[in-house]
């Protein structure tokens, strides 16, 4: 190849086209992904500017969009005139927004059919919710990126590979189980008496495990019924990943106020001395040959990793979700658990938003009445209800169905038993 291919999208100023630019420009990323194992090869860096709708920023972003368009606060046009306008229905007969609200296909083609000035009223107002969610995800390190080079502490361990498929010519599609070492972060006691200075941190003490941790109200929240809640941050002396941050009411039910003494800046020390060396992360990894068993992995979001091992291998390869790796396996016909624990489980379901397994059961997280909850899917007969309830569940009737929750105070007690009965 003498030059590489210039790819050029035009488009006019009516901002519907963006959904065709866009659609051409994730395909020729996913070229580059099927044919050499890493997404960037097909787009080289030319699309940044275009913005991908089946991303997960994007959908999070058309959630509050709607729910925002439900009480008033996208300027320029009302819930009625957007129906009106699109056919859309978002809100059932009680006035609150449906479970079940439009995907993301049809409110593009919708917007399609508008006059153009409502068209870019609305978009703009859609791009501007995604551009912020992408800028918050790059703050939290958490963006996708598209092929990335990992970086830790203590480096990278292979804890074990499975081949997953022999081909004919003799390559190997193989998956690395790996663990991530990375130290934890340490608050010091000299720094959380600075935060709380400062900054308006105070002193709490959870009520069941007599952990300690600093904290204060950061920001606000709207929820999608209308109503406005205090987030509260969080910071324990030693802390995983990231900082958390609760809702102020769920912060309330397990954190009492605590007044500091020098007993409890002797406890917060030894949080600190007690701590690992390095916390471990398992990821997986599918190296080789990906191109024949490309439709047995997960489709949502793929993530490609390069990476270099402390015994001195490279590897490059599509990165799985731990709460996926089982489903993995089982399409290719191997018994292999990854034992999550109760704590990954809930993490996966109530901060990842992912449907989990936990034993035989599926959890969500749903929002009903006002309020989220972890739903347990797809239960059926009275047995299977009753069996549930003495595992620590509860039920209640919404839409004339019975629905069984967790509840959120003991979840992790409560996954356990779901994952040992």
């Amino acid at each position: 190849q003498q030059q590489p291919p210039e790819v050029l999208l035009l488009t006019s100023n009516v901002k519907g086209e963006l959904r065709f630019t866009a659609t051409i420009a994730s395909r020729l990323s996913s070229l580059g992904a099927i044919t050499k194992g890493q997404r960037s090869t097909g787009n080289q860096g030319l699309f940044k500017g275009i913005i991908d709708f089946t991303s997960q920023y994007a959908k999070s972003a058309l959630g509050e969009f709607f729910a925002d368009l439900q009480y008033g606060r996208i300027e320029g046009i009302t819930l009625a005139e957007f129906t009106d306008y699109t056919g859309l229905r978002l809100i059932d007969e009680n006035g609150r927004l449906l479970d079940e609200l439009p995907k993301m296909n049809t409110f593009l083609n919708r917007l399609l059919a508008l006059r153009i000035e409502i068209q870019n009223l609305l978009f703009a107002d859609f791009e501007r919710r995604i551009a912020e969610r992408i800028k918050q995800a790059k703050a939290n390190g958490t963006y996708d990126r598209g092929v990335e080079t990992l970086w830790a502490d203590g480096g990278f361990d292979v804890v074990e590979s499975q081949v997953l498929t022999t081909h004919s010519a003799g390559s190997e599609t193989t998956c690395y189980s790996i663990d991530k070492l990375n130290k934890p972060k340490l608050i010091s006691v000299e720094r959380a008496k600075q935060a709380a200075l400062q900054q308006g941190f105070a002193y709490y003490r959870h009520r069941k495990s007599g952990n300690l941790a600093i904290a204060h109200i950061t920001d606000q929240r709207t929820k999608r019924d209308g109503t406005i809640v205090n987030m509260l941050t969080l910071y324990h002396p030693v802390f995983h990943k990231t900082w958390q941050r609760l809702e102020q009411p769920d912060f309330e039910k397990v954190w009492l106020p605590e007044t500091p003494t020098s007993q409890y800046w002797t406890q917060w020390q030894q949080l600190i001395d007690l701590a690992p060396q390095f916390d471990r992360e398992r990821i997986y990894l599918i190296c080789g040959l990906l191109l024949p068993i490309w439709g047995q992995l997960p489709d949502n979001n793929p993530k490609v990793y390069r990476l270099q091992a402390n015994d001195g291998r490279v590897l490059l390869g599509r990165a799985i979700d731990k709460h996926q790796i089982d489903k993995v396996y089982r399409n290719f016909g191997i018994t292999n658990e990854s034992n999550l624990t109760a704590d990954d489980i809930f993490q996966l379901v109530w901060q990842d938003r992912e449907v989990t397994s936990a034993g035989k059961w599926e959890l969500q997280k749903n929002f009903y009445k006002g309020e989220e909850r972890l739903e347990i899917l797809a239960v059926y007969g009275s047995d299977n209800i009753d069996r549930l309830k003495t595992m620590g569940c509860f039920t209640e009737i919404i839409d004339r169905r019975t629905k069984v929750f967790v509840p959120i105070d003991n979840a992790v007690e409560v996954i356990d038993n779901l994952i040992t009965g």
